[in-house]
């Protein structure tokens, strides 16, 4: 049994017109899978730079009796929002072009509204830091992952969303052609058993977008 390893994401994917294309290459791979999922086209773009606007300046922190402050959270607040919601309505879309099957569609729906407060609350919280710029690279990358992944019922399949630093190393190694002998059994033990799988980029750090077949 061998693994097709293909990347989705990034400047050719930016919304409902690719829906299609995304079915399609499900469908051209019945065999064992594992989509590695980078965010939709100008999704990262956007969430750095509104991580990087929302740090107000250390004046404004402090500045008499709090009003200004306090004015700078409530703007970033309303931005924050405002963003979450922008990235939701545009995924949303996205996946109802997929058409998945009712339940998955239901699924889909619930973790997207889930992700799209977590970004709030990411947005709209402590200023900027490396630790934060990652979490919402990870998190713009989980809204086209949960749309990708009940994009599977489409052709009859299920597909499981996988966050794991183990995966990402046998991927790595899968890509770079090293350590070819221990790749397969590695990449197995981190998907626990499922064939197919869906995996943000966070994770992966892979820099082709060609198919990588594991064998």
């Amino acid at each position: 049994m061998d693994y097709s390893i293909i990347h989705l994401g990034g400047p050719e994917h930016t919304g409902p017109a690719e829906a299609a294309a995304v079915t399609t290459i499900i469908a051209s791979h019945p065999g064992p899978l594992v989509l590695v999922i980078s965010a939709f086209g100008g999704t990262a773009e956007a969430l750095e730079a509104a991580a990087e606007y929302a740090s107000p300046s250390a004046g404004s922190r402090f500045s008499e009796s709090g009003k200004v402050a306090a004015e700078g959270n409530a703007a970033r607040a309303l931005r924050a929002e405002r963003l979450a919601s922008l990235l939701y309505e545009k995924h949303l879309a996205f996946l109802v072009s997929l058409a998945p099957e009712p339940g998955e569609m239901r699924r889909a729906c619930d973790r997207l509204a889930e992700i799209r407060d977590d970004l709030v609350r990411l947005l709209g919280g402590p200023h900027s830091s490396a630790a934060r710029r990652d979490r919402l690279r990870q998190t713009g990358e989980l809204l086209f992952a949960v749309c990708v992944v009940a994009a599977f019922s489409r052709v009859g399949r299920t597909a499981v969303l996988v966050e794991s630093e183990a995966l990402g190393r046998a991927l790595r190694e899968a890509e770079s052609g090293t350590g070819r002998e221990a790749t397969l059994p590695a990449i197995r033990a981190a998907l626990r058993g499922h064939s197919t799988a869906v995996v943000p980029e966070y994770y992966m750090k892979l820099s082709g977008r060609q198919p990588v077949r594991v064998e």
